[in-house]
């Protein structure tokens, strides 16, 4: 067995290194802030399974520097109220940030989910999938909230006309 000098080895040994430090051995999905400012992407909130007007599903849409909420009482409705707003980035990314801590979690037959699909600038994702009523508030509070009382307003008038 041939030995190699110790500068050889050394120098494998370094490249070697500075190749897994740059992702180059199956890293590069980790690689990347995501929760980088902008985060964009979509949360879905779809409500236990209850007849309408009490069900309700609500989709967030972020996008650069644009915003949208939408609420709907969902099972194939038209019915649609839709906010836009200019998100706040800091709180985007405070969110996001307090989201990756969270777990998916098995949603119960009938159960509320939430639905989250969110990127940073630099593409890595932040993916969520939970029951947690919680998890949900802390989604929306990226929503300003005139915005979000102008789609929770009309959505709570039209349950009212429909016996809600």
């Amino acid at each position: 067995m041939r030995v190699l000098p110790c500068s050889v080895r050394c120098g494998v040994l370094l490249v070697s290194l500075a190749l897994v430090a740059a992702g180059a051995f199956g890293g590069c999905a980790l690689v990347g802030d995501p929760c980088g400012a902008p985060v964009t992407g979509t949360a879905t909130f779809v409500s236990a399974s209850v007849p309408p007007p009490y069900h309700q599903e609500w989709t967030l849409r972020l996008a650069d520097d644009a915003g949208s909420i939408t609420y709907s009482p969902g099972y194939g409705s038209t019915e649609r109220w839709t906010a836009t707003f200019t998100p706040d980035p800091d709180q985007v990314v405070r969110v996001c940030r307090d989201l990756q801590d969270e777990r998916d979690a098995g949603t119960a037959p009938g159960g509320g989910t939430l639905e989250v699909r969110w990127q940073g600038a630099t593409g890595r994702p932040t993916r969520l999938t939970t029951s947690d009523a919680d998890a949900g508030t802390r989604v929306l509070a990226v929503v300003p909230t005139p915005a979000l009382v102008e789609v929770q307003s009309a959505f709570a008038r039209w349950a009212l006309a429909h016996g809600g």
